[in-house]
């Protein structure tokens, strides 16, 4: 079970699954989606998926290194992997 919504990243149709419990609060449900996600695992990397928007420069972002110490590796790191992961994907800057 789960429910498609549209990524506000890619734009491609997506399936947002959630443990067996879902009538648990929002917080549990949020830590129970990361113990089953291969990536994103922390909340910090939630996060940071939600508030980045292109065509950020990564080296301008506000707070870069609270980000990294949250992230516990480079903005540029955790993008790739998003990137890759297929909840991002690569544009130019026009």
């Amino acid at each position: 079970m789960g429910e498609e919504t549209v990524c506000p990243h890619c734009q491609r149709l997506i399936v947002l699954r959630f443990p067996g419990d879902v009538g648990g609060d929002p917080t549990q449900q949020i830590d129970d989606y990361l113990k089953m996600s291969s990536f994103p695992k922390t909340r910090a990397e939630l996060l940071f998926l939600k508030i980045f928007t292109l065509p950020t420069e990564l080296t301008n972002l506000r707070g870069v290194e609270v980000w990294q110490r949250a992230l516990r590796d480079t903005p540029e790191s955790i993008v790739s992997r998003f990137v890759a992961s297929g909840m991002l994907q690569e544009a130019n800057v026009d």
